[in-house]
């Protein structure tokens, strides 16, 4: 009971707030926001890191000061931790966000490591990369904007009402509650 519990909290079933009924969250959307939520955390912690050996990476002479790629990684972490808290809360007028944070990460990841690359061995990856966000923001876009994620963008424009999506009740003279009567 307690496993089940957990689950219909992290992706439950429609419910209820005042008199308006949200629709569910697809487990796409969700996907993309705990996919947001992890590269937020990511990046928090690589910026703790970079600040902590700051001083082995700078006896190093490393070509990128490391307290601009921890500024960087920090810049980043608070853009992916707000986008995915918009798209968990199903903000419908901010979903465009994240495929737009997403594609900024992917250049400025591409920009530091054709420009700072201390060897030609560094470069050497670049193509896979560039191959591993485009297809993630392909899927960053299928899973935000298909369409079976309609009702779930539309709950905070849109709610529906109770009444209209009680199923139908027949009373003791078998006329329907919510159908005219043919």
């Amino acid at each position: 009971r307690p496993f089940f519990c957990a689950c219909l909290a992290l992706n439950g079933p429609s419910f209820i707030i005042g008199r308006m009924l949200y629709a569910r969250r697809p487990l796409s959307v969700t996907l993309v926001a705990l996919g947001g939520f992890l590269l937020g955390g990511w990046n928090l912690w690589r910026a703790f890191v970079l600040v902590r050996r700051r001083p082995f990476l700078n006896a190093l002479d490393v070509s990128l000061d490391p307290l601009w790629r921890a500024g960087m990684a920090l810049f980043w972490a608070v853009l992916f931790l707000a986008a995915a808290l918009t798209v968990w809360q199903g903000r419908g007028k901010l979903r465009w966000l994240s495929p737009l944070i997403l594609a900024g990460y992917a250049l400025n990841d591409l920009i530091v490591r054709l420009v700072f690359a201390a060897s030609p061995l560094a470069l050497q990856g670049w193509g896979a990369a560039l191959l591993a966000y485009g297809l993630a923001w392909v899927a960053l876009v299928w899973a935000l904007y298909r369409p079976a994620t309609r009702t779930y963008w539309r709950r905070r424009d849109v709610p529906a009402k109770v009444a209209d999506t009680e199923p139908t009740r027949i009373t003791d003279d078998d006329r329907s509650k919510n159908r005219a009567v043919t």
